[in-house]
């Protein structure tokens, strides 16, 4: 009940109620692997990564198969810019679900930060399989090969992107910095200033 009383005060943004409930939750059954990884979630929320590891960690010696705990503490980790460790994390969570689109897609930006380009391209293309519409997939591929000069190949996943979400800003900058490239400067200004518009709209 607390840990469920939790997750609905998390959904509300109510974070420091969330965080009592999953600590109830906790005190009445210390072996709560659901609460455990919750309540990381919050405290990542709420800046406070130590604690976020530290429950996150508890969970997976709970059950090292929990998806939500390893993903979690993958977030953490990001967020301390531990950047190896993250992609790591986000490789088990593959490991243990190979479906989830939204851990290939984080785990090729991790690659990507780790100038592991190749690589990265390669995770972006398997969310993209999973999800063929994942905007933000569509656009870091489009973005990683505008990178390695595959102009072509960047500006249709870039202009996918766009189609999956007309609003996404950072997809019609892409773009539009990709046409600046190639000398198409009118096709530029057209997709910088939807950008600027997408962005003041916010």
């Amino acid at each position: 009940a607390h840990n469920n009383l939790g997750v609905m005060f998390f959904k509300k943004n109510k974070l420091v109620e969330a965080e009592a409930a999953y600590v109830r939750a906790i005190e009445l059954q210390p072996n709560f692997t659901d609460a455990y990884s919750n309540l990381g979630g919050v405290l990542i929320q709420m800046g406070r990564m130590s604690e976020a590891d530290s429950n996150c960690r508890q969970a997976i010696s709970l059950d090292s198969q929990h998806r939500g705990a390893w993903t979690n503490l993958a977030k953490s980790l990001k967020a301390q810019n531990k950047t190896g460790k993250a992609a790591e994390c986000y490789r088990k969570v593959i490991e243990l679900n190979n479906k989830s689109a939204e851990a290939h897609n984080s785990l090729g930006v991790l690659l990507n930060q780790l100038r592991n380009t190749k690589e990265a391209a390669i995770s972006f293309r398997k969310a993209i399989e999973i999800n063929p519409t994942y905007a933000e997939a569509l656009c870091n591929l489009g973005a990683v090969m505008k990178g390695l000069g595959e102009f072509d190949t960047a500006e249709h996943f870039l202009t996918r992107a766009i189609k999956s979400d007309p609003n996404y800003a950072e997809a019609h900058n892409n773009l539009g910095s990709l046409y600046y490239e190639i000398g198409r400067l009118k096709d530029c200004l057209l997709y910088t200033s939807d950008a600027a518009d997408e962005r003041s709209s916010v």
